[in-house]
């Protein structure tokens, strides 16, 4: 079936040689707000499934292209939220100091606001 909980992966490449100078990852996933934890995207994408799973046929259908931030919102705890959750940001060496690093979480703040969270973890 169809993958709940969205990542991307942003890269940086120079203009002229076309050379890697950083990327950063996102993943959307699960927090438990009563244990404080970040789920992994394996563990968040179980639950958002089993959620929708336990609904009759009908009200599946309903969720069939919903968010994972619909569905934590409308059928899970109000503990667990969906989050954005930055992962490995990494600047080459031959680059650092340079900005690459902003450039790469500013543009994916963007992303961020157009997927409508206001934040990133």
């Amino acid at each position: 079936g169809k993958r709940l909980c969205d990542s991307l992966l942003m890269v940086a490449k120079d203009d002229d040689s076309g050379a890697l100078l950083g990327m950063v990852g996102l993943e959307v996933t699960l927090f438990d707000k009563g244990l404080g934890n970040i789920l992994s995207a394996e563990k968040a994408e179980s639950i958002l499934k089993n959620a929708v799973a336990s609904l009759g046929p009908k009200q599946r259908r309903q969720y069939k292209d919903a968010s994972a931030q619909q569905i934590a919102t409308e059928l899970l705890s109000p503990d667990v939220s969906s989050i954005c959750c930055l992962s490995n940001l990494a600047v080459s060496p031959l680059a650092r100091r340079r900005g690459v690093a902003l450039s790469l979480c500013s543009e994916l703040e963007s992303v961020v606001k157009q997927i409508e969270y206001d934040r990133i973890v």
